[in-house]
């Protein structure tokens, strides 16, 4: 899974050419930072309903193979999870909406989906892992 480069919560400034995130520790659970009011599909994303579940945020793209690699594992996972989990796709393609939302049914993705903002990237700390194709 794509995630944030991190260091450890207790340093005060990062190491040299490290970024300044944090890790987040299940043991030490915070409040995930904001997300799109909507996904993909239009219905509204409501933390409400995570209430009591592990929240897994998934950054990924359509063209990224080790991303799309992963979708079945996270689609079983929803599936078999789904009273203790929720996973959040946030897609950081420049395609549409609705081409995502086509890949999404394509794929049979049972979990919702936003679309990356800057705003949303800079909350989550960076996605250095993902890169655009060569």
């Amino acid at each position: 899974m794509t995630g944030a480069l991190a260091r450890s919560a207790g340093q005060s400034t990062p190491p040299a050419g490290e970024s300044s995130s944090v890790i987040r520790f299940v043991k030490d659970p915070q409040m995930a930072p904001p997300l799109p009011d909507r996904d993909i599909s239009g219905a509204v994303v409501s933390k409400a309903n995570w209430t009591g579940k592990v929240v897994l945020v998934n950054f990924w793209a359509t063209w990224c193979p080790p991303c799309r690699e992963e979708v079945p594992e996270l689609i079983s996972l929803q599936r078999q999870f789904k009273d203790q989990l929720q996973i959040v796709g946030i897609s950081e393609d420049d395609d549409t909406a609705a081409n995502v939302s086509r890949f999404a049914k394509q794929w049979r993705i049972n979990y919702p989906i936003v679309m990356a903002t800057p705003e949303v990237i800079a909350a989550y700390g960076g996605v250095p892992a993902l890169r655009l194709p060569l």
